[in-house]
């Protein structure tokens, strides 16, 4: 086949999901026309789906050579496959790249404001995610998480003001609610933190850590078949919750009792 001939030939095996034939194709196209471009971002997209991380990361990096038109979008792809390899320091890298290319790349801007988090900046994260919502102000989750950077540091009250912004977006929220569940739990408001911890259930019904807050909420208001419920429904839905309950001061008041040691062991 001639250039243009087996660009269109792994084009269409792309569409019609033929991975095998489009990754064929691909190979010859490195072998015999390396510069053809937009094919790999393409491919990338298609490695990445079919759980191949480094042969996409190759191809994205090729793209950056001669798919000009992908730029910003070939960044975020790297950037996005070094997050999930957890080296933060390339995803960022490539993230403050698909933004300087494109500023209003809501993805790129979000991410960038994750991982700050996850690397414990949370002056940083705040700055970044509030940037992200200048790009997207009607974005729930970037709320719910600016939010909790908020709480990190201390400014509850900013904190929950943005876990109602949240709702505002989203009226069933249920992130939003299991934090104001929580700001509401540290304060000892301890019926206002039941209250929202339950409306936080009538969201999303299998969020184990609503029901593990729940249960915690109830033993510090002294209900122990209450919190007995929630604490068994909370390990069902995620086997970790065992390992939290045992050493979890909220639930001093279960120690010893033979329900709840039968849970945790």
């Amino acid at each position: 086949m001639n250039e243009d001939q087996l660009y269109k030939s792994c084009l269409e095996a792309l569409e019609q999901g033929n991975f095998e034939l489009a990754k064929k194709n691909y190979e010859e196209i490195l072998e015999f026309f390396p510069n053809i471009k937009n094919i790999n971002y393409l491919m990338g997209i298609a490695l990445v789906e079919h759980n191949q991380p480094q042969k996409a990361l190759i191809a994205f990096k090729r793209a950056l050579v001669v798919d000009t038109d992908f730029e910003a979008k070939v960044c975020f792809q790297i950037a996005v496959i070094y997050l999930e390899a957890e080296v933060f320091d390339k995803a960022i890298k490539y993230l403050k790249k698909a933004l300087k290319i494109d500023p209003d790349y809501f993805d790129a801007q979000y991410n960038l404001a994750k991982i700050l988090s996850i690397s414990g900046l949370t002056n940083a994260a705040i700055e970044a995610y509030k940037r992200a919502l200048e790009i997207d102000p009607k974005d729930e989750e970037t709320y719910v998480n600016l939010g909790v950077e908020y709480s990190n540091n201390l400014e509850v009250e900013k904190a929950k003001d943005l876990y109602e912004k949240a709702l505002e977006i989203n009226p069933c929220s249920y992130l939003a609610y299991t934090n104001l569940g929580v700001e509401y739990q540290d304060a000892g408001n301890i019926e206002e933190a039941i209250s929202y911890h339950k409306k936080s259930l009538e969201c999303n019904s299998f969020y184990s850590l609503a029901w593990y807050n729940l249960a915690c909420a109830y033993a510090l208001n002294e209900e122990i078949n209450k919190s007995l419920q929630a604490l068994k429904k909370a390990i069902k839905l995620d086997e970790e919750n065992k390992e939290y309950a045992k050493n979890d001061p909220e639930l001093d008041i279960l120690v010893g009792n033979p329900v709840f040691e039968d849970l945790i062991n």
